[in-house]
């Protein structure tokens, strides 16, 4: 183990003793919310719907499995509890079954199955933040969502079980924000939501019950009851694909989960619901079409790893510039030269010296002499 590594460990280590302090004396549910830190989630949401003339007859049927990969970064958190989150969904996996045909896309494999279109909406949940600015009780107070290329996608009817704000309010890891500063079993608090209902001017209320069931090796059991109500007010701010008038007639649902009392986090959460309703189509005021919804969804804390996203490419080395060989320049010709007077190589010529006492007195190298 490096350095580095024993630093960080020792640093997390240390992150969650001091989080923890006072746990012995009072156990809590509050979210242990530290700057820099991140956790994944993956949500797993299964839906059936049923429609029909009546709660009797059924006409059609429609089923959603849809898979993400969610992350939670604190931004910024407070002395009072007050706390900056960005939500991430980092991948969609989503199946779409009507009438015997399959369609679906997997944003990291970006396997397509069926009509492209639920592509382009899928990625445009991908990879775009939204923020969560938590309340002095940790309750999503005010959602920042990106405007560019969200639109759409955040207010078709197929993906507000996706990316609403009233479902990022009602996530699990929120739950426990009313929970009693201090908690024991039998402990109780209630929570209420506002939905505005995709595709229709109409709005229902959800209304939760959380007692606590356990606690044990410092994790805490929840168990929920939930139950779903029309809004006879309309939807404040009516949008051009609010055509229709939904009457919420019943529903109820339940769930549990798991929160770790020590980090300050969910670790894990169940629910079921259903939910029926008339919707008023336009042309036909007074013969509304009838839809049962089931839906079953699961939230579990998870590692990055866990996505199995796809490794991003490495970059690719950049190529060297080649250095320009030098010019090569002729050797100089080097002339023969007599050797140095303090060389020691004798002389190539087989003349004699000047002043060879060999050499007759009064004659010149290499010519004869004239008779007298």
């Amino acid at each position: 183990m490096t350095l580095r590594t024993k630093t960080m460990v020792g640093l997390t280590a240390g992150m969650w003793a001091a989080a923890g302090t006072g746990q012995a004396a009072a156990e809590t549910l509050r979210a242990r919310l530290v700057k820099g830190t991140e956790s994944y989630y993956i949500r797993t949401i299964n839906t059936t719907k049923k429609t029909g003339v009546d709660d009797e007859t059924v006409i059609g049927e429609t089923q959603d499995s849809i898979e993400l990969g969610m992350r939670f970064r604190v931004l910024d958190a407070k002395a009072d509890g007050s706390a900056l989150l960005e939500c991430t969904v980092l991948y969609v996996d989503l199946a779409f079954v009507e009438g015997g045909r399959v369609t679906g896309y997997d944003s990291r494999t970006r396997r397509s199955i069926g009509r492209t279109g639920w592509k382009d909406r899928l990625l445009g949940l991908v990879n775009k933040p939204v923020l969560l600015h938590l309340d002095t009780a940790g309750r999503v107070s005010k959602i920042e969502s990106p405007e560019a290329g969200s639109a759409a996608p955040r207010q078709h009817i197929r993906f507000q079980a996706i990316a609403s704000d009233a479902v990022l309010q009602q996530l699990p890891l929120f739950a426990t924000a009313g929970a009693p500063a201090t908690i024991a079993p039998k402990a109780s608090w209630k929570q209420s939501f506002t939905i505005d209902l995709a595709m229709s001017t109409s709005r229902m209320l959800v209304d939760y019950s959380f007692t606590v069931t356990e606690i044990k090796n410092s994790l805490a059991k929840v168990s929920w009851t939930s139950s779903f109500r029309g809004d006879d007010s309309p939807a404040p701010t009516p949008r051009p694909d609010q055509m229709t008038k939904v009457e919420v007639k019943e529903g109820s649902g339940t769930g549990d989960l798991t929160w770790n009392v020590a980090e300050g986090w969910l670790q894990s959460s169940q629910s079921e619901s259903q939910v029926k309703l008339n919707n008023f189509m336009p042309g036909a005021p007074d013969r509304p079409l009838y839809m049962d919804q089931t839906s079953t969804e699961i939230l579990k804390r998870v590692t990055l790893a866990d996505f199995k996203l796809p490794t991003p490419p490495k970059p690719k080395p950049k190529a060297k510039a080649k250095e320009p060989k030098p010019e090569s320049k002729p050797e100089p010709k080097v002339e023969d030269a007599a050797p140095s007077p303090k060389s020691d190589t004798p002389p190539t010529s087989d003349a004699p010296k000047k002043g060879d006492p060999n050499e007759p007195q009064g004659s010149t190298s290499g010519a004869d002499k004239s008779p007298s």
